[in-house]
């Protein structure tokens, strides 16, 4: 945490232009971090993606591949929008030891997430714009987990623009997988620099905190294309930095991932 408040403390300093964001569309996938941005009002924004993350733990390697994960997004006023994220994963499973070598896969949808984003604050001067999400997570329909119990989470999101070329994202929250499970704290941090009006590109350093546990750390790196104002394609990938050898939640934190998205936005009512 130091080192975030430090990093973001020398930019303010050197910080000399902010504005508002242009129109062009936002996305909050693929990557961990919410944009701060909400949908324009009877506006629907739908973000489907194709991925690959693998978890490796001992003798056992799995792999789950999104085909897509969906995020609906609709605006229902200028700053609140309505969310819902669900989609359609299958996982791979190979356990090799010794004379053993067994391979078995299972289809499923992912759990379902119903929520809100709230945009709080404009950036003014030093203050970032500020905005926060929460979620209610169904995982009653998920095939790919023994886990039934619903579970949650909520974010709080940052952005402070510095330029027509820079800007800095961030959030913190936190995540029960389910309300049984022990609560996990999360952080982002991710400078996005954008090279004209069509393409950007962005890393991102998160992670996840738990009470008893040692924290973990992920590090990812993406690109941006727009081709115009309401489209637009990410292609990211991933690595967990710190890992150790045991097994966490492959969904939120794999070995290694890869995912590419779509993401476009559509007037639903002309009024």
């Amino acid at each position: 945490m130091k080192y975030i408040l430090t990093l973001y403390f020398t930019v303010v300093f050197f910080k000399y232009n902010y504005g508002q964001s242009n129109s062009r569309i936002t996305n909050d996938n693929p990557r961990h971090t919410i944009s701060v941005q909400t949908v324009p009002k009877k506006w629907l924004q739908v973000e489907a993606g194709l991925g690959v993350k693998v978890n490796k733990v001992y003798s056992l390697k799995t792999s789950r591949y999104a085909l897509p994960s969906l995020l609906f997004r609709y605006g229902l006023s200028k700053r609140i929008e309505a969310r819902l994220l669900t989609g359609i994963a299958y996982s791979r499973y190979h356990f090799r030891s010794g004379t053993i070598d067994r391979k078995s896969d299972t289809w499923g949808s992912g759990p379902v997430e119903l929520g809100g984003k709230l945009h709080i604050l404009d950036e003014k001067k030093v203050r970032p714009s500020i905005s926060f999400s929460a979620h209610y997570r169904f995982n009653n329909n998920l095939k790919l987990s023994t886990d039934t119990i619903n579970g949650g989470n909520f974010r709080f999101s940052f952005q402070n623009i510095f330029s027509e070329k820079f800007q800095l994202d961030y959030s913190t929250g936190i995540d029960w997988i389910s309300w049984k499970a022990p609560e996990r704290y999360i952080y982002t941090i991710s400078p996005v620099l954008h090279f004209n009006e069509k393409w950007s590109g962005y890393i991102e350093a998160s992670g996840i905190i738990w009470s008893s546990y040692s924290p973990l750390h992920f590090i990812r790196t993406g690109a941006r294309f727009n081709p115009a104002e309401h489209y637009s394609f990410d292609i990211i990938a991933g690595k967990a930095w710190n890992r150790k050898e045991r097994g966490y939640i492959i969904e939120s934190y794999p070995r290694g991932e890869i995912a590419l998205q779509f993401s476009w936005r559509f007037r639903t009512s002309n009024k």
